[in-house]
């Protein structure tokens, strides 16, 4: 087995594997729900994990599939830490080996090397030199990661999944995945949030059978056929197979039936289980912590719709929002989203947290761009009495005091690399549009430049003109510079026009971005508003046909951190097939805008701030989600 490491001098330190045990006090609280994967913590200053990627096993009633995991389970462990500390990971690919070799030049923006791997932290504030994108981890090999988390970094949750070109289709969208939560500091959030017990979610869309055609049994565009046409040696390309999906499942069959929502009955699970029931109790408020990631291009619009049932948006993509909490009648959630919810329903009996499907489909224009939200029941939640509610607590679960006090509204400080941008002119504009086949944009806002017809002239996969993602970039070795679609300066302010921001979700590494202005949307606008922080951005469709399709305003302040840093659509079909493109931040290392305030950085106050005296009001529902 080989061993390559990352050495970065000034963030190597010593950590050891520990999970924060689970205690009990009169006083604590605690919800009860299913999760096979471990809770691991830092203690003091430090955590050190192991993680594998490699084969498990989803197991129902009906069906028995091998999918990937990590460390032998359906997802990943729940890595905790906190602004300051040392992350250090001993990572290991334990994925069957390809029989013959498709990371070959023919196949690059197909899928292929279904066997390489990596791991992305994604929403985490850390360059690419500690966290590099084109790192290729072989069937066998293993790697040390080690990440020192920024003084500055604010409390969210993000998470951390496999991130190789060409193969994230499969290994992401076929299980692997894990929360990776940064914690508060005791000044960031009021104690009534900052107390408050956590419900931690990864809700998955498992779609089997979309797996087994795009992998294996499809049309030409197959990985499988494509295999059996490129991969070296030739000698082996009649050895070429899909070693999880190709053969169907070990038992039972895929169930290839459509739901009344319109789309596939397979499979939405929480923490590796279908529908699973959350006991929590009655009159205490909970953290939602959720994570949604499907196989292929669908969403979600999460709820609880019960009277007796509180449902406040907190964060979104691992950031606060400006005000917070927020009523919100449901969230709207793409692959890779993330949103912190707090809940609290009032009287005992059964309710539904649900995906409702209200948002607005593509039909006027090409449907299968933009489908239908997920109309299904995502958990059950149990309210029992005012006590803590009875029964095994999930491996390393933290407990929390009980917090009963109303939630006021509040603002948390601001880090300097999440400033306040809606007043600050910026210094660099670009725009991006994913894909080379797009509706018409409203005539007010004509996308710059000419567009070439797709896509005999422009890939679908493009992004502006560009693309797909340029073969360079498969290599590591030093970039040509005629290769990055933007050179941008460390420490400025850059503003991005999305056009179309209904169809494709536009995800950047390292840096987070300020929603500045939205297109008009049929729904969510209580979920979606200027101001708010995204790393991963779609929204729903909205207007009619002379303004269906418009634009989102992004600003990103640049800070501190130069390098390369990766922007794609986070569908990961379109991603593993090119839709992406490559920035190149120069300048000086840890350079800030001067035109950034009311913010801190390494060192400052993160006290927040109270907005007001009063709670805010719970929103008006029907009660149709209780069971």
């Amino acid at each position: 087995m080989k061993l390559r490491t990352l050495v970065i001098p000034f963030l190597v330190s010593l950590g050891t594997l520990e999970a924060k045990s689970t205690f009990r006090k009169k006083d604590s609280v605690i919800a009860i729900y299913p999760d096979e994967q471990p809770v691991y913590s830092s203690v003091d200053g430090e955590l050190s994990v192991s993680l594998s990627l490699g084969e498990a096993m989803y197991e129902s009633v009906s069906l028995k599939q091998k999918v990937i995991g990590y460390n032998g389970k359906i997802g990943g462990p729940t890595l905790r830490v906190k602004p300051g500390d040392t992350l250090k990971i001993h990572f290991t690919n334990n994925l069957p080996p390809e029989a013959c070799n498709t990371s070959v030049p023919e196949m690059w923006n197909q899928y292929h090397g279904v066997s390489v791997t990596n791991l992305h932290l994604h929403g985490m504030r850390v360059p690419d030199a500690v966290n590099p994108w084109k790192l290729k981890i072989e069937a066998g090999q293993s790697y040390n990661f080690t990440v020192k988390i920024p003084n500055d970094h604010q409390g969210g949750t993000n998470w951390y999944h496999p991130h190789s070109q060409g193969s994230s289709t499969l290994q992401a969208g076929g299980g692997g995945l894990g929360l990776l939560i940064v914690e508060d500091e005791k000044d960031d959030l009021p104690k009534e949030v900052l107390n408050l017990p956590e419900v931690n979610l990864r809700i998955q869309f498992f779609n089997f059978t979309y797996l087994q055609q795009d992998f294996a049994t499809g049309t030409a565009g197959s990985y499988v056929p494509l295999c059996k046409q490129h991969c070296l040696p030739a000698e082996n390309r009649g050895q070429c197979n899909e070693y999880f999906y190709e053969n169907g499942p070990d038992a039972g069959k895929y169930n290839t039936t459509f739901a009344p929502d319109g789309l596939e009955y397979e499979t939405l699970l929480v923490n590796g289980v279908e529908k699973p029931t959350i006991k929590i109790a009655k009159g205490q408020w909970y953290r939602f912590r959720t994570l949604f990631v499907p196989t292929r291009f669908r969403t979600i619009e999460p709820s609880i719709l019960a009277d007796e049932c509180e449902f406040k948006l907190l964060a979104k993509d691992g950031k606060y929002i400006p005000i917070a909490p927020r009523d919100v009648h449901s969230g709207f959630m793409a692959s890779g989203a993330r949103a912190d919810f707090l809940v609290r329903c009032n009287e005992a009996g059964t309710y539904e947290f649900r995906s409702l499907s209200e948002s607005r489909d593509s039909s006027n224009w090409i449907s299968s761009q933009k489908l239908p939200s997920l109309d299904r029941i995502i958990a059950y939640l149990e309210v029992g009495s005012d006590k803590t509610p009875k029964g095994k607590a999930p491996k390393g679960r933290i407990l929390r005091k009980r917090e009963k006090d109303e939630i006021p509204l509040f603002q948390v400080a601001r880090p300097c690399y999440l400033p306040d941008m809606t007043s600050i002119e910026p210094d660099h504009s670009s725009h991006i549009v994913l894909s080379g086949l797009t509706p018409d944009v409203p005539a007010w806002e004509i996308i710059p430049g000419s567009r070439p017809e797709c896509c005999s002239k422009i890939s679908y996969y493009a992004v502006n003109t560009e693309g797909p993602l340029s073969p360079s970039f498969q290599y590591t070795g030093p970039e040509d510079p005629d290769n990055f679609a933007f050179k941008l300066s460390s420490g400025s302010i850059w503003e991005v026009d999305f056009y179309v921001a209904s169809i494709h979700p536009w995800h950047q590494h390292i840096f987070g971005y300020q929603i500045v202005e939205l297109p008009i949307m049929d729904s969510h606008n209580d979920y979606f508003q200027p101001g708010d922080y995204h790393d991963t951005l779609l929204v729903p469709i909205g207007g009619n046909a002379t303004h269906d399709y418009g634009k989102a305003v992004l600003r990103t302040h640049l800070d501190s951190i130069t390098g390369q840093m990766l922007g794609h659509c986070h569908f990961y079909r379109h991603s593993d097939r090119g839709m992406a493109i490559v920035a190149d931040i120069i300048g000086e290392e840890g350079a800030v805008s001067p035109k950034v305030s009311n913010c801190y950085g390494t060192t400052g106050s993160r006290k927040y701030t109270l907005v007001g005296n009063k709670a805010p009001k719970k929103s008006t529902k029907s009660s149709k989600s209780k069971v």
